[in-house]
């Protein structure tokens, strides 16, 4: 009887223990998907910042852009005034010429 109660304490040991084992491995693996998710989640967040900081960095190169196409602009129209006064002078020149001669 003493050994039948001890074959019955080793197997209840023995079943408490692979429950024990059961319960762990579930918990490892709950943890292990959780870690995946979070690493997902963290892929995904570093996806998103590094789309943003694309479009911040597109942005300003579309602000430079746009300077450089109202200086290129004013420059433009700087030198367009300017060769109109060139030509407004080289007519008054010849009109003053012609009026000398006559």
């Amino acid at each position: 009887m003493a050994l039948q109660n001890a074959n019955e304490d080793k197997r209840r040991t023995i079943n408490e223990f692979q429950m024990r084992i059961q319960d762990l491995t579930t918990q490892i693996q709950r943890l292990e998907g959780k870690n995946q998710e979070d690493l997902l989640q963290q892929k995904l967040q570093l996806g998103k910042e590094h789309i943003n900081q694309m479009n911040e960095l597109k942005s300003r190169q579309m602000e430079d852009i746009r300077g450089q196409q109202l200086a290129y602009n004013t420059h433009l129209e700087a030198v367009r005034a300017d060769h109109e006064r060139a030509l407004a002078l080289e007519i008054e020149k010849q009109t003053i010429q012609q009026q000398s001669n006559i």
